[in-house]
């Protein structure tokens, strides 16, 4: 997969999760709307500046915009243990499971 195609279908993914059409992510990060949605179609590739704002906007590090990474590492989970005893990260946040 290109990494237009795979860098559109990341900024897609985290616009669709977070509940914004496109105009409204054009409001949030200033890129035009039309922009956006050439990017998420993988017909053209954001400019470096670009990928910074959506970046930050979206809380990522930038290098997994440019990257070929399918799966961000905050979205990397390690399952519990069927015991409840060990903690767990979970989208970067440690949990610790007290019910026992």
């Amino acid at each position: 997969m290109a990494i237009t195609q795979l860098l559109g279908e990341k900024i897609r993914k985290y616009r669709e999760q977070l509940a914004f059409s496109v105009e409204e992510l054009a409001q949030h990060t200033g890129i035009p709307g039309e922009l956006l949605k050439q990017y998420e179609q993988g017909e053209q590739e954001p400019s470096g500046d670009e990928i910074l704002v959506l970046a930050d906007f979206f809380k990522c590090d930038f290098r997994f915009f440019i990257s070929n990474e399918n799966v961000a590492p905050f979205e990397r989970s390690i399952k519990p243990n069927p015991d409840y005893s060990s903690p767990i990260w979970l989208a970067g946040v440690l949990w610790i499971d007290f019910r026992r």
